[in-house]
């Protein structure tokens, strides 16, 4: 696939977890399961995502990686507040940013 075919995937995909594209750590979030699915070795980002994606990111964005991992929890945080709000569930799973990055990457095949 294409990057722009991965990257629509990836941004449908995040959407239909509940994140809003109002919030910048959702753009953090899609560019971060891009950079899992660019990687040669997926499970190894995965293992260390402060420095493998949240210190990428903030070379990208000129910005200190601490902001870009706050941004990226506060998205996370919104999204299953939203989720919880809407379920009947008590119980629902909680998700972090390192589930979600995986689960979609996942979704999207780019874990083989």
């Amino acid at each position: 696939k294409g990057d722009n075919i991965i990257r629509e995937d990836i941004k449908k995909e995040v959407i239909n977890y509940g994140y809003s594209l109002a919030n910048l750590g959702t753009f953090y979030i899609i560019d971060s399961i891009e950079i899992v699915c660019k990687s040669d070795n997926p499970i190894k980002i995965l293992k260390d995502i402060e420095n493998n994606i949240y210190k990428n990111l903030a070379k990208k964005y000129k910005q200190n990686w601490k902001t870009i991992k706050s941004n990226i929890v506060n998205a996370t945080n919104n999204m299953n507040n939203l989720r919880y709000s809407k379920s009947e569930n008590s119980k629902i799973l909680r998700y972090s940013p390192k589930m979600v990055i995986g689960d979609i990457a996942d979704k999207v095949k780019c874990i083989k």
